[in-house]
């Protein structure tokens, strides 16, 4: 799941049976810089979630997927705490 830290807001997540990977985290954080204002709708959620675009920072756990080269290339612009 990806949160704002200032507001708490949920602004991704992704759910899935698999253990935490690159791909996971992936598909996250896609879906927490995507437009999500279609999304709630179909699945009968009647509030707004206008949370998106591309995060100024990442603050993220010790888990192994965050310290892979491959996340820190997919983050060249982003500061990643």
């Amino acid at each position: 799941m990806a949160v704002d830290v200032a507001t708490r807001v949920v602004l991704g997540f992704h759910l899935s049976l698999e253990p935490p990977s690159l791909t996971s985290v992936a598909l996250c954080l896609t879906h927490a810089a995507m437009d999500k204002t279609a999304w709630p709708a179909p699945r009968g959620i009647g509030a707004e979630w206008s949370a998106q675009g591309i995060p100024l920072a990442i603050h993220v756990d010790n888990g192994a997927e965050f310290h892979a080269s491959a996340f820190e290339r997919a983050c060249p612009n982003t500061a990643s705490i």
